[in-house]
Parts: structure tokens; C-alpha cells; sequence
């Protein structure tokens, strides 16, 4: 496309020449052959004026390929060819109507080139709007030249929201009025598909694929969330709340990785979650999205995640004393280096709550013992529980003194109060008993076992505490020697 000509410039990037009685096209061999110029001309040359008001040139485009940039001007070799608009055909050029010369006109800028031939040998069977958006994404790609090769399909409207889409070897240009032209291809393209393209949730594409991300990986957007392809991990789809709190991780570049499932629906209370190369992201109405990583997941996966006693979890990991800890519906799970990983749950969870978690983090997991009945160690003394009474604490003298007893396997059995204050100590209550632990300083701990009379005098009888263990025999009785 070398220049236009016509009664007035449409708007071009071409040269434009405006013509008046003196405007001719050189048809004479020498210095204006095959090229605009003004004069009086010779026989040979065309009056383009007298055409043009003929109804021949009301407005034309000229193709040209027998001059420069592309050859020497050759005299008498070739001639230029006029894409013009007017009432009549013309021999050796091309006649359509005014308006899409004009068209053609104002969309052509210098250097472009024009393909003539037969339609079969030049042309796809297939079309699509020549001044479209998705002639043009195509045309950024490289057309056939390009990665999205030849197309396979017509351009195709009619889709939700007036969008528009082609087909190509490579893949498919997709095109609506509020995204854009946009390229789809490949395993994102195939996940898409299986969310039945722009009518799922994900909407239409609203950006190419974006690669160089961490591990090789690549995204696309979508007006309802991305989906993510990396080598290992294959293209799943990010959306929704549980991509929000992607987000706030960094996505890929947070210690999750990439997704490795889709987000699964359809758990107990509506919950869902996805699966990434690092851990999960649990999702429920009431608790929203949290994190779930590490040893602490696998502790609450060994309980049968959500199924399990402990529930959803209800907060992220958040630094506890010597360590990490995670809140769930029925509990805690704690992890202290250098300790392991335990979970927290049921009635000695409750235990442990009541007491604004005063004992510190697990020591150890859960354990059955006789009666029905469980034990938990903690940084700072046990909580046990039975059936028959209740959670209870065991700390410090009373804990050591009930320990020489034999536990809940001794004659005291299971404590059946917490520590209480009394005069110069405390005092625990068990199934078989009490223990004292004198309290002051100047003297010696030490448990005692009180039962019969000395047990119906009362914690706070005129006696005081206790200064030796119950113990000795005289015909069947008990006497308190010195220790």
C-alpha cells in the first residue's frame, strides 16, 4: 500500500492526494511511469480527475508493487492496481463501495501489504471480522506464522455477554466487550473447559498467560479467580475465599507451593478446601479460611481432620510458649521443638480452657487409662479425666505424693477435686481419700493420706495440717510416726 487518492482524505496514514484538474497517474515511460504527479500529461497518462468525476475514483487505495521500497521502478513492467469506490467497475482494478474503501482507507498504514490470488490458495475456509479485536490479537501473535498457527474454526458470537471466540491449531482467541481479546491454550485452557468455559463460575479470561513464576510455572486470569499450571503440579483452578487467603501468602511463593487439587466442596457444615504442594486451606461459614501445614496438620489428619474430635480449625498457627499452636472447633493442637506434636481435645480440652490454658502446651497425647478414663501431661503438671469424676488437675507435692500412691491405680483412685486452699496448704480430694501439702516454708512437703476419723474432723479442724504420713498398725489402727 503505497499512497490513497480521492475528492477528500477520510482520515489516513497513507500519503493522501486530494484531486484536482491536474492530477494525473504517469502511464508515459520516464521519470513519472507508475506514480502521481500534476500536469498537463501525454496520452499515456490517466487524468484522475476526469475519472474521479466520471464515477470511477470517488475514493481509491493504491497498491503498488513495481517501485520502491520493495523494487526499482521498471518501465513498462507492471502497473499499480486501484482499490477504489465509485459507481462503476473498472478493467484491471477493484470496485466495491465507498464505505469500506474509506474503511480500508483510514485502517492502512504504510508498509502494509496486500495478498492477491485465488481465494483457495491464499485464504483459510474460515473467517472472521478483518478489523476485529480478535483479528488483531491474532495478528499480534504472528498469525500463521505464530504460536496459534492457522485458524480452525470461524469467528463465532453469540456467547454470554456478547463475547465472541476463534479457533486456531494452537488454541482459541476469546473476545467479550468487557475483557478484551484474550489467548487460551494449552492445560489451562483444558481446565477452563472442564468448568464449561466462560458459563462456569471462572467467566471469561481476563489476561493471557503470564509466565516466569517460581518452578516454571504459569497463571491466567478470570473475572472469577485464576488457574495455575506449574511441571509438577499440573493447571488447577484458584477462586474464591480460599484464594483470597492465597493471596495474603504470596500464592506460589509461600511455603503452600501450587495447587494440586481443585477446590473440593461438599464437606460437613459447608466447609471446602484445597489441597497445594505444602499443606491446605480449610474454608468454613463460620471460621472462615485458615491455614492447615506441617506437623500440626498432621496430628489433626491422624484425628480424622474435620470428622474427628477436634473439628475445623478456627485459627491459623499463632506462637504459643516454646512453640506453635492451632485452634480448632474442640481443641488445640500444640507443637514444641524438642517435645512433638499433641493434640488437645473433649473434656480435658475444656479443662485446659477453663484454666486459661495455665499449664502451658502438651507434653504428651491423650492416654487411656483404668475406668474409662484419660490422661494428659502439659508443660506444667496433668489433667485426667474419668467417667465418674470429672477433669481434674494434678500438680507439684499433691501430684508427687498421689504419684508414690500409684496414681488412679492406687487407693486413692482419681482425684475428684482441683487443689484447694486451706490453712498452711492445700488439699486434694480423691475417690479413696484426701493428700495435704504443707505449704510452709520452713518445713518439709509432704503428702498425707487421711481417712476414718482423722477425715471427719474436717479440712479445717483445730488440728491444722497433718506433719507426717498416716501409717504403722497397733491392733488394726494407725499412728503417725516421724519420717
Amino acid at each position: 500500500m503505497t499512497e490513497a487518492l480521492g475528492r477528500s482524505n477520510p482520515g489516513t496514514a497513507l500519503a493522501y492526494h486530494t484531486l484536482n484538474p491536474n492530477s494525473r497517474w504517469g502511464g508515459e515511460y520516464g521519470a513519472t511511469y507508475n506514480q502521481y504527479f500534476e500536469g498537463s500529461g501525454g496520452p499515456s497518462d490517466e487524468n484522475l480527475y476526469t475519472y474521479m468525476n466520471q464515477g470511477y475514483y470517488e475514493q481509491a487505495a493504491v497498491i503498488n508493487y513495481n517501485r520502491q521500497p520493495d523494487m526499482p521502478v521498471t518501465q513498462g513492467a507492471s502497473y499499480a492496481i486501484f482499490l477504489h469506490a465509485g459507481r462503476t467497475t473498472s478493467a484491471g482494478c477493484l470496485s466495491t463501495s465507498l464505505d469500506i474503501v474509506n474503511r480500508f482507507v483510514r485502517t492502512s498504514r504504510p508498509g502494509d501489504r496486500i495478498i492477491m490470488g485465488a481465494v483457495d490458495d491464499i485464504f483459510t475456509p474460515f473467517s472472521s471480522n478483518p478489523w476485529g479485536a480478535i483479528s488483531a490479537k491474532y495478528a499480534q501473535t504472528g498469525g500463521p506464522a505464530g504460536g496459534m498457527g492457522s485458524p480452525t474454526s470461524d469467528e463465532i458470537g453469540g456467547l454470554k455477554n456478547g463475547g465472541a471466540f476463534q479457533n486456531y491449531q494452537g488454541g482459541a482467541i476469546i473476545w467479550s466487550p468487557a475483557t478484551g481479546a484474550r489467548i487460551s491454550r494449552g492445560a489451562i485452557r483444558g481446565a477452563w473447559a472442564s468448568q464449561n468455559f466462560e458459563y462456569g463460575p471462572l467467566g471469561y479470561p481476563t489476561s493471557d498467560e503470564v509466565g516466569g513464576l517460581r518452578a516454571g510455572g504459569v497463571f491466567q486470569n478470570y473475572e472469577g479467580g485464576a488457574i495455575l499450571w506449574s511441571p509438577a503440579s499440573g493447571a488447577h483452578i484458584s477462586s474464591g475465599p480460599i484464594r483470597d487467603k492465597y493471596a495474603t501468602l504470596g500464592f506460589e511463593n509461600s511455603g503452600l507451593g501450587y495447587p494440586v487439587t481443585e477446590v473440593i466442596t461438599g464437606m460437613k457444615e459447608g466447609g471446602t478446601f484445597q489441597n497445594y504442594q505444602g499443606g491446605a486451606i480449610i474454608w468454613h461459614p463460620s471460621y472462615g479460611a485458615r491455614l492447615s501445614v506441617g506437623a500440626i496438620r498432621n496430628v489433626w489428619a491422624s484425628q480424622n481432620f474435620e470428622h474427628g474430635p477436634l473439628g475445623f480449625p478456627t485459627t491459623d498457627e499463632y506462637a504459643a510458649p516454646s512453640g506453635l499452636a492451632q485452634n480448632y472447633q474442640g481443641g488445640v493442637i500444640y507443637f514444641t521443638p524438642g517435645v512433638d506434636t499433641f493434640a488437645v481435645s473433649g473434656e480435658i480440652f475444656r479443662k485446659h480452657e477453663s484454666m486459661n490454658r495455665s499449664l502451658g502446651y502438651a507434653a504428651s497425647p491423650q492416654v487411656a487409662i483404668k475406668d474409662g478414663g484419660y490422661y494428659q501431661n502439659f508443660q506444667r503438671g496433668s489433667i485426667l479425666w474419668s467417667p465418674a469424676t470429672g477433669a481434674h488437675v494434678s500438680i507439684g507435692g499433691t501430684r508427687d505424693a498421689w504419684a508414690r500412691a500409684g496414681f488412679e491405680n492406687g487407693v486413692l483412685g482419681y482425684p475428684t477435686s482441683d487443689e484447694l486452699p486451706v490453712k498452711d496448704g492445700v488439699y486434694q480430694t480423691y475417690q479413696g481419700g484426701g493428700h495435704l501439702l504443707d505449704a510452709t516454708p520452713r518445713r518439709p512437703h509432704y503428702g498425707i493420706r487421711l481417712s476414718g476419723q482423722v477425715r471427719r474432723l474436717g479440712r479445717t479442724s483445730h488440728l491444722g495440717v497433718p506433719r507426717v504420713r498416716q501409717g504403722g498398725r497397733s491392733q488394726g489402727g494407725r499412728f503417725f510416726p516421724e519420717l
